[in-house]
């Protein structure tokens, strides 16, 4: 079960950012330079998600986390970002600091597949069963409702191995 939920760790590492629309009207003058701002900000932290995931690559896993905090001090709207991080907290055994940086990711985009399949691993390994296996639940679902049947299936193997790792603890 533990070597299940080791090989889940790495499963979702996911990238990706959208650009926002310009506008082309000159009475807009603002929204563009709001627009030209946030394609900036996005531009930045995705270098420096690049950066850091180079950095970790390369054993320097503090300026890593240094690189992915400052990613998403500069475009905290993206819920990838915090994916990151997450999973850099979860594989450095840090299972507060993982939790938490996935909880807030899950504020931005509470469907997120990959997050709450993470949280749940996270919460497992802190011993929270109960939230461990509601996580589980949630990515579960959410896999299945997007038809992303490999994903599913990982999260559905997951979420027996707690449950059933959850009832033999409760039988004793």
């Amino acid at each position: 079960m533990k070597r299940l939920l080791v090989l889940g760790i790495g499963l979702f590492l996911v990238m990706g950012c959208g650009k926002a629309e310009k506008s082309s009207s000159q009475s807009q003058t603002a929204p563009m330079a709001e627009s030209s701002a946030k394609e900036n900000a996005e531009a930045v932290s995705a270098k420096l998600i690049a950066e850091g995931k180079n950095d970790l690559r390369n054993g320097d896993i503090i300026v890593a986390i240094k690189k992915f905090d400052e990613a998403i001090h500069r475009n905290p709207r993206d819920p990838n970002h915090y994916m990151v991080l997450g999973e850099t907290y979860l594989n450095l055994h840090n299972y507060d600091k993982a939790i938490d940086t996935f909880t807030a990711g899950l504020v931005l985009d509470p469907d997120n597949g990959p997050a709450n399949y993470m949280l749940a691993l996270a919460y497992n390994f802190q011993g929270n069963k109960e939230l461990a296996i509601q996580h589980a639940q949630k990515s579960t679902q959410i896999f299945q409702d997007t038809k992303d049947a490999e994903n599913f299936r990982k999260s559905l193997l997951l979420l027996r191995g707690l449950t059933q790792a959850n009832g033999t603890a409760q039988k004793k």
